[in-house]
Formats: C-alpha cells, sequence, structure tokens
C-alpha cells in the first residue's frame, strides 16, 4: 500500500506541471492561430485593394480617352 500512495502522491504532485506544461501549449497554438487567420484576412484585402486599383486605373483611362463620337 505504501508504495501506491507514494506514486499516487508523486501524480498529485505533478498534476499542477502537466496542467501548466498543457496550458501553454494551448496559448502557443492559439497564438500562432490567431497571426494565420490575421495573415489570410490581410492578404484578402490586400487582393481586393489591388483588384480596385486595376479598376480605377482602367476607369480613369476611360475618363480622359478622347471621345470618338
Amino acid at each position: 500500500a505504501e508504495p501506491r500512495a507514494s506514486d499516487a502522491r508523486l501524480d498529485f504532485d505533478n498534476t499542477p506541471k502537466l496542467v501548466e506544461s498543457e496550458l501553454a501549449q494551448f496559448e502557443k497554438e492559439r497564438i500562432e492561430d490567431s497571426q494565420k487567420s490575421l495573415e489570410k484576412f490581410l492578404d484578402g484585402m490586400i487582393a481586393g485593394q489591388k483588384a480596385l486599383i486595376v479598376a480605377r486605373e482602367g476607369f480613369q483611362k476611360e475618363l480622359l480617352a478622347p471621345n470618338l463620337n
């Protein structure tokens, strides 16, 4: 019974360390996921702005082109 109690005590003592380790891993993964999501969002916004610039430049060329009527 004594070795079992000793093992149980060791497990009990190690539990906070395990929880702390798991929380640290979770926090690291959460930060990485947030960074990836933000990067995808910003890439999409940049692509949209580039498309808008191209469209506006085309529209501006049409406005400045001589009228052929």
